[in-house]
């Protein structure tokens, strides 16, 4: 399916100036609506539960605190959208977007953010997240796990700058021919059309042999799609680090990684491998994930 509308999530911290940037670049190459979400959480839910020894003007004083924060994020979250758009001449609707356009909305609610995730994200094509907190029940890896494993729609992780030109000019695939991978796949064919490079990065194990990597470019080849092979790392030799793919990406060239997202015993919490988040920890390109 085409890409025609894409839901920026950002939190109102430093790191948003990347992750609207890379969105609104990215929606400006597809000419695509892109939605940017902030989520105002109520303050009332933003502070710890009151204890026994919590007196009234303790709780309303860290309810004061509270809102004074939430206030503050949205503030910068809000003159981080406003600037980008100013600076880059994006055109910005209040109404209903232009079909076929490249246009940006700023959309503010009050709620919980994992939550609104999930009803707006499954009304979207793509969604960008900035780069997650692996702690349980923080609200950074609460959505990221909800955009993940949630939505049923591919997740662009921004990087910690907004890339200088075009994404997806040089693609990377991890591939191990697992169900997670394919759906990457599935969800990178937006960018294949205007790739002048694709490498499929494959390391070696007993449950996915070389040839994996040739298997999935014989099948790219069918979609008009010329993907060279890289072998990157023999996983009988030593353990895989996310270290060894994210050195393959750069030594290919790669502005862009695409590559599955698992989630591990079925538990509902962002649980990932050591490699995976050692990629979304240091990646300094866009990582696309399918689940």
């Amino acid at each position: 399916m085409p890409i025609k509308k894409i839901l920026i999530a950002v939190r109102g911290s430093e790191t948003s100036r990347s992750t609207i940037g890379t969105g609104l670049l990215l929606a400006a190459t597809l000419k695509a609506h892109a939605e940017v979400l902030h989520v105002l959480a109520d303050p009332l839910h933003a502070v710890p539960a009151f204890g026994d020894g919590m007196t009234g003007r303790m709780a309303d004083q860290l309810v004061s605190i509270s809102e004074k924060d939430v206030a503050e994020r949205a503030k910068l979250a809000r003159r981080m959208f406003d600037q980008y758009c100013t600076g880059h001449q994006v055109p910005v609707v209040t109404g209903k977007p232009p079909a076929g356009e490249f246009s940006a909305a700023w959309l503010e609610k009050v709620g919980y953010a994992d939550a609104l995730m999930r009803r707006r994200g499954r009304l979207a094509d793509m969604i960008v997240l900035g780069k997650p907190t692996f702690k349980p029940r923080l609200a950074t890896s609460m959505t990221a796990q909800a955009g993940l494993f949630e939505t049923g729609r591919p997740v662009l992780i921004a990087p910690p700058e907004t890339p200088k030109g075009d994404i997806g000019r040089n693609i990377a695939i991890a591939w191990n021919g697992s169900a997670e991978a394919s759906r990457a796949v599935a969800a990178a064919t937006n960018f294949f059309g205007a790739a002048e490079k694709v490498t499929v990065l494959t390391a070696e194990s007993e449950r996915t042999p070389a040839e994996a990597a040739q298997e999935l470019a014989d099948y790219l080849s069918l979609h008009g799609v010329r993907a060279e092979t890289r072998i990157f790392a023999h996983m009988a030799d030593k353990p895989l680090g996310g270290a060894a793919l994210l050195k393959a990406c750069d030594d290919v060239g790669a502005d862009l990684l695409v590559m599955g997202a698992f989630i591990a015993g079925g538990f509902r919490e962002l649980i990932m491998g050591n490699a995976t988040q050692q990629v979304l920890s240091e990646a300094t390109i866009p990582v696309l994930m399918g689940h």
